[in-house]
């Protein structure tokens, strides 16, 4: 028969150590968040680049009332739009590279084009091509997205722009949504982060 012998616990190297982790998951938390505003700032700045380069190559007008879009202004309303629906969607790293790669391949694509019809790009539905960029990253990396229906109420779009948006956007890539890992090594190259 085995003794049941108590064991009494030193209660002050519990304490100690338990407030040890705590401050280490702490300090985690708050590193893994530089981490992730400081690779949310980069995309916003890079995609903004993209987007410049893409009006500048291909003449796209732009309204009269923001004739003076620069790269700087456009980070900073991406920047505001990655921190908003990242914080709404709940975004992980991966599924904030991976909608820029989306995003990238929609602009690749329209370079490529030389027609007027194969630009989907312009200065009125940027705000629109960005959250479906994201929408379909949703879609295919989470078992359980939000719906379409959820962002048009949050974002006040109407359902049918975004559900049109969505297609258009999938049409244009061929309903290929297949993003390599060299894809996004080279993002996080150009980025400038480690692996």
């Amino acid at each position: 028969m085995l003794s049941q012998k108590s064991h009494p616990v030193q209660s002050s190297d519990n304490r100690c150590s338990r407030h040890k982790l705590l401050v280490n998951t702490k300090t985690m938390n708050e590193t893994l968040t530089q981490r992730f505003d400081s690779l949310r700032s980069s995309l916003s700045s890079t995609v903004a680049g993209w987007i410049v380069y893409l009006f500048t190559t291909q003449n796209v007008p732009l309204s009269q009332s923001t004739a003076s879009v620069t790269r700087d202004s456009l980070k900073k309303a991406i920047n505001a739009f990655f921190i908003n629906c990242s914080t709404t969607g709940q975004l992980t790293e991966v599924e904030l590279l991976y909608s820029a790669c989306i995003i990238q391949r929609v602009i690749r694509n329209q370079l490529k084009g030389q027609t007027p019809s194969s630009r989907i790009i312009t200065q009125n539905n940027l705000g629109t091509l960005l959250l479906c960029s994201i929408i379909v990253t949703l879609k295919l990396l989470r078992d359980n997205p939000y719906t379409n229906s959820c962002w048009a109420k949050y974002l006040r779009i109407p359902l049918s722009d975004l559900n049109h948006s969505e297609v258009i956007m999938l049409a244009h890539l061929n309903f290929n949504l297949n993003v390599q890992f060299e894809e996004i090594s080279q993002l996080y190259s150009i980025l400038a982060l480690p692996c």
